[in-house]
């Protein structure tokens, strides 16, 4: 049969150095590479083989060749080969081949086979029916029998090279075992594959309407291990038809899987499933800027504006967020506009954000701003060592006899740390199902129970006497992952489609410790309190991934995100872990910088309901924190 490959991108093979003049030849490789490309690719699959191709090349000898003079090459041959050096002929394709005096020398490319003629393959070493997967390089080789040295010797000059490409008829294993489950719009297509297919790339799905004879669409998953793909966009109550068929790296496809059948029905999420059972939130984002500061053109007021411009408006995530804010902050900016004490709560929690748009917008100030800090730490702390280490040697032997009975631990003076950071973990599960007015329990029935909340907090020492007295800041993440309930169903049946709801706790906290005991008669308990104001952000993904949206059947349209404003109060006992190992202690302080380290239990109540004003989401809970503070 006839092949012939067209490649745009050249390849280049060096082939074997050249070598001493032990058996009086010298090899000189060549740069070898296949021009037009047939299909843009670089094998032969089984649809190749369907037809007659042909193969095509360009040589030259390398710019750095040591041996340029082909002016006594006069014929050659042209072969497959899979060896990289050429070294095998494994396929002949043309016994004889013209090699004109000096071409190729010179380092500009030179087309074979020349205009008009065609290089034929044996079909008894290319055998479309055996399957093969195989490496061949297409390779090109001639003789120069006059090359004379400087000291008037005579080598064979053997000039060879090669370039690569892949034979591939080989169909990759059937997908088996297909299996359809049918969500809203959607349907997830999961299979089964043969675990030995080495060089499969993918698989493509077809599906169409059942029975509607139509051409059938695609949709493609990636990876030679994928297992399931899922298909949007389709409509409910109407049967689909599905296959699948693999593909590997050579574009070659494996035979239909069983064809199988599955009809969308539509589910509620969570958000819908609570809004149908009377639940009161509509989504938003509860402070509005203007309201809050009193005039748009307050500076805080345009950075926002500013950062909604150049950050949010360019993203289509950021676009849907502005879109919200516009649709329900007006009736927020009314709610605060009359009541000083709510415009000043907002602007307290607006003060963050406004940090986060201005920084953003001036990167190069944040990165000054944490160097900054973290030379001024090191400043600090490297101060304070030294006003450790410069006591004079007559105060120090006074302190020295003073203290002469008490422990070495003593001899360092005690830190006084200003910062605390906190890892905080809980199991979390918002009282949502408490709302009044709910006919049903959407989150335990959708979710079911707690999931684990982490957070991180940062505190700092306002005063340090009897106890200290803090404030701080933290936010946390936490995800629940349910299954849709099928409409019609009651809840007691749950669909293929998953929905998922996310929740960010924002806190700003004041604290009081009780560390008198500690310090003063080295007891490790430090028993604490603390109060906050939170904001928590949540949203509600669908089946698809998406933001979940409900129209009720007035046609008011609800987007599932927003924040809530609440509160909380927290108790609880930190364990100083510095009596463990007080060396490790000092050690740790001096070379790190880190005062004292805790392990600590708490038990938080929170109350994330806006106040109790207006119909929302409950996204308070009490429960049981655990974790581990660090103090600086």
């Amino acid at each position: 049969m006839m092949r012939k490959i067209m490649l745009s991108i050249p390849l280049v093979l060096q082939c074997a150095t050249p070598a001493g003049a032990a058996n009086s030849t010298i090899n000189q490789a060549l740069e070898v590479s296949l021009i037009q490309p047939q299909a843009d690719h670089l094998y032969i699959n089984m649809d190749d083989c369907e037809g007659d191709a042909e193969l095509s090349m360009q040589w030259r000898l390398p710019s750095n060749a040591a041996y340029k003079n082909t002016l006594g090459a006069s014929d050659g041959s042209v072969f497959l080969s899979t060896s990289s050096t050429c070294d095998s002929e494994n396929v002949p394709i043309k016994s004889q081949m013209n090699i004109e005096p000096g071409t190729g020398a010179s380092g500009s490319y030179v087309d074979y086979p020349p205009a008009g003629e065609t290089l034929t393959v044996s079909k008894a070493g290319l055998s479309c029916a055996g399957g093969d997967e195989k490496d061949y390089y297409f390779c090109i080789k001639f003789t120069n029998v006059s090359e004379v040295t400087s000291i008037g010797v005579v080598y064979d000059v053997i000039y060879k090279g090669g370039s690569k490409f892949r034979f591939d008829v080989k169909a990759p294993a059937q997908p088996t075992s297909v299996a359809v489950l049918a969500g809203d719009g959607n349907v997830r297509v999961r299979w089964e594959n043969a675990s030995s297919e080495d060089d499969r790339a993918g698989f493509t799905v077809y599906y169409r309407p059942a029975t509607s004879g139509d051409a059938p669409r695609e949709a493609t998953a990636t990876g030679g291990s994928a297992t399931e793909k899922q298909i949007t966009g389709l409509e409910n109550g109407t049967e689909y038809e599905f296959w699948v068929r693999a593909y590997d790296n050579t574009k070659n496809h494996s035979v239909e899987s069983a064809h199988v059948l599955g009809t969308p029905m539509p589910s509620d999420d969570f958000f819908e499933y609570y809004k149908k059972n009377g639940g009161g939130e509509q989504g938003g984002f509860c402070f509005v800027a203007t309201a809050a500061y009193g005039s748009s053109s307050h500076a805080l007021v345009g950075g926002l504006q500013a950062f909604r411009d150049s950050v949010l408006l360019s993203s289509a995530a950021g676009r849907d967020f502005v879109r919200a804010y516009y649709q329900y902050g007006p009736r927020w900016a009314r709610a605060i506009r009359g009541s000083e004490f709510h415009r000043a709560l907002a602007r307290v929690w607006l003060l963050p954000a406004a940090g986060v748009a201005w920084l953003w917008r001036h990167p190069g100030t944040l990165l000054l701003g944490v160097l900054l800090l973290l030379a001024g730490l090191a400043g600090f702390f490297t101060l304070r060592r030294r006003r450790r280490l410069g006591v004079g040697p007559v105060a120090a032997a006074l302190v020295l006899l003073c203290l002469l009975p008490t422990s070495a631990r003593a001899q360092v003076p005690e830190p006084q740390p200003r910062f605390q950071i906190q890892f905080r973990f809980s199991p979390y599960a918002p009282d949502i199902d408490s709302e009044s007015g709910l006919a049903a329990k959407p989150f335990k029935t959708i979710f079911g129970s707690t999931e684990p909340l982490s957070e991180f907090q940062v505190d700092y020492a306002l005063w340090r006497g009897f106890g200290v007295v803090s404030v701080g800041a933290s936010f946390g993440f936490v995800q629940w992952v349910g299954k849709a309930r099928v409409q019609g169903s009651s809840g007691s049946d749950a669909s293929p489609d998953t929905t998922v709801l996310n929740l960010i706790p924002l806190r700003l906290t004041a604290g009081y410790a009780f560390d008198v005991l500690a310090r003063r008669f080295s007891v490790p308990l430090l028993p604490y309190a603390a109060v906050g104001l939170d904001y928590a952000i949540w949203w509600v993904l669908d089946g698809v991934g998406d933001v979940a949206e409900y129209q009720d059947g007035e046609g008011h349209s609800y987007t599932a995100r927003g924040g809530i404003f609440g509160y909380h109060l927290s108790a609880g006992l930190k364990l100083l872990l510095d009596i463990l190992d007080r060396d490790a202690a000092d050690e740790l302080y001096t070379n790190v910088g880190i005062a004292n380290s805790y392990l600590f239990a708490e038990f938080c109540a929170s109350f994330i309901d806006n106040f109790g004003v207006g119909d929302h989401l409950n996204l308070g809970d009490a429960t049981f924190v655990f974790g581990l503070a660090l103090e600086f």
